[in-house]
């Protein structure tokens, strides 16, 4: 038995060791809960480079649609081709796109033929014949004989004729005789006519890929299986400790060629860390030490679980997104060469059936792009900006883009508003949200019916109304309208299609910038949405 003196000094050691005990797992839980952001800034960046390489792969495969679907292919449709995929500003990174073709078999030879956009380091490589480098040629023969396209290892570009080099590589689609892939290797080496091609600066094509953004995490890009220093393809600039606290290497597959991408948290991101609990909590009291130990634990598991959820959600859905974007990409490449006619002229109801396809396939990415900008939302990845804007322009081009769905049903629209109203917040986002409720006020307002765009500017707040003379919206609606995943004509016979995210979306990215959005609605009279941001004046310091 403890004497009784004993026992105030047996609670203090009980009470510290404990703390001492619950201070130490409170770190681990932070250790925990920065590895799973450090893991989010590993996946958002390795999406982004798969997603940027499959969409350079779907302009090449249209350049190769382009020489399947006719016998020859002048200089002029070739340069027109790529002028209207407006590399600089839609795909920066690519150095051009090309033509190399096959001259003769024995020896093999290739030459480039065309290349665009025809710069002056584009002019120094006409007429090279890829085929001659062993690095350029192991491509293109793996192109040649699996009939599927195929990415280069690290070269130096024969464009490098000023400036400081960067590392450069090649990706090849082929094209073989008669716009087919032949069944056999010895076909395929016999009908080969030349690859479409694109050529890449690779510091040029990652600082594209990522742009301005401020990483959370150093990259370094190799070519091959292992992190290869002569093998280096790109390294960001991004701030990193000589011992980082976090650091991991993934294997990308690239069209046949692996590269090895390690990740390193910069300075940034650990200085955002929670840090070591302070000493002050070690002198917290048994209750504290208790209360603290079973919070901590009750939010260590609620974080694990979201996190293997969040992480789960993440997985599938950069799967899903290649999986669906990359067809329905195709899908639209091809659509565009047939509206302009390139394999030959088009009838009156062939046109009627192109723009049906046209009009199922944008359907069909909204809804993609719908869940999963409501994903990233719920992950907490969306960053929004904060600078001024006149909410007037944002309608016009809002308006401007529903302006054929508008006349298509009759509508009137109807534009109230004085030019002082600006707002602070993203333009970007704002544009989605007044776009997405133009939308619906149209998709839900019979024809002969009117659509009109208020707003005005109150002393903190700027308010933008649509409203619309529609179907309106029943109470008990009105109380679920903004959950994800709810639409109010939801029966089996509906005839407005679409996945229920948009105004839940839209809520979620007015709340983000400190607004807020609401509904007001009669049913058979119509429904007012009323948009309110913060208003902008000279003297805001966030500006």
């Amino acid at each position: 038995m403890v004497p009784a003196r004993l026992v105030p000094w047996a609670i203090v050691a009980g009470a510290l060791v404990f703390t001492v005990g619950v201070a130490a797992y409170v770190v681990h839980t932070s250790r925990e809960r920065d590895l799973a952001r450090f893991a989010n800034a590993v996946e958002s960046a390795s999406d982004l480079i798969g997603r940027r390489l499959d969409v350079y792969l779907s302009t090449l495969r249209g350049g190769a649609a382009l020489y399947a679907a006719t016998d020859t292919v002048s200089p002029e449709a070739f340069r027109a081709y790529v002028e209207r995929l407006d590399l600089q500003r839609r795909y920066p990174g690519i150095q051009g796109i090309g033509w190399s073709q096959r001259i003769s078999v024995e020896p093999e030879r290739h030459a480039i033929r065309y290349l665009e956009p025809l710069d002056a380091r584009n002019q120094a490589a006409l007429d090279y014949d890829m085929y001659s480098e062993p690095t350029r040629r192991a491509a293109m023969a793996r192109a040649r004989d699996q009939g599927e396209p195929a990415l280069s290892g690290k070269v130096r570009l024969v464009q490098e004729i000023y400036g400081p080099e960067q590392a450069g590589f090649l990706l090849y689609v082929p094209v073989f005789r008669d716009g087919t892939v032949p069944n056999g290797i010895a076909e395929r080496r016999e009908q080969l006519e030349g690859f479409v091609y694109g050529a890449f600066r690779a510091d040029d094509m990652f600082d594209g890929i990522f742009g301005s953004e401020t990483p959370r995490v150093s990259i370094h890009v190799y070519d091959g299986l292992e992190p290869d220093p002569d093998a280096l393809l790109h390294a960001s600039s991004a701030a990193t400790r000589e011992s980082p606290d976090y650091e991991t290497s993934r294997t990308l597959l690239v069209s046949g060629r692996p590269w090895t991408v390690t990740f390193t948290s910069t300075s940034s991101f650990e200085a955002s860390s929670p840090g070591i609990i302070p000493w002050a909590f070690l002198m917290s009291g048994l209750a504290a030490s208790l209360w603290l130990f079973f919070l901590a634990r009750g939010q260590a598991r609620a974080r694990a679980a979201a996190e293997t959820a969040n992480r789960a959600k993440s997985t599938f859905l950069a799967t899903m997104s290649h999986e669906l974007r990359t067809p329905l990409n195709a899908i639209a490449g091809y659509v565009d060469l047939l509206v302009l006619e390139i394999p030959g002229s088009l009838n009156d109801q062939q046109r009627q059936f192109i723009e049906k396809i046209r009009r199922a396939q944008q359907h069909l990415l909204g809804l993609i792009n719908d869940v999963l900008n409501f994903a990233k939302l719920e992950a907490g990845r969306v960053e929004v900006e904060r600078r001024p804007f006149p909410i007037a322009r944002i309608v016009d081009e809002a308006r401007a883009l529903v302006e054929s769905q508008i006349a298509a049903r009759d509508l009137a629209f109807v534009r109230d508003g004085g030019p002082d109203a600006t707002a602070m917040g993203d333009p970007e986002k704002v544009r989605q949200i007044v776009l997405n409720l133009l939308s619906n006020a149209i998709k839900f307002t019979e024809p002969g019916g009117r659509v009109v765009a208020r707003w005005s500017a109150g002393d903190d707040h700027v308010c933008l109304e649509i409203s619309d003379t529609g179907i309106g919206i029943s109470e008990e609606d009105r109380d679920t309208i903004f959950d994800p995943f709810i639409q109010v004509d939801a029966d089996l016979t509906r005839t407005r299609h679409g996945t229920g995210l948009g105004l839940s979306i839209s809520r979620q990215l007015a709340r983000t910038m400190d607004g807020d959005l609401t509904v007001e609605s009669t049913p058979g009279e119509g429904s007012t949405f009323r948009l309110s941001l913060p208003r902008w004046r000279d003297h805001d310091p966030a500006a």
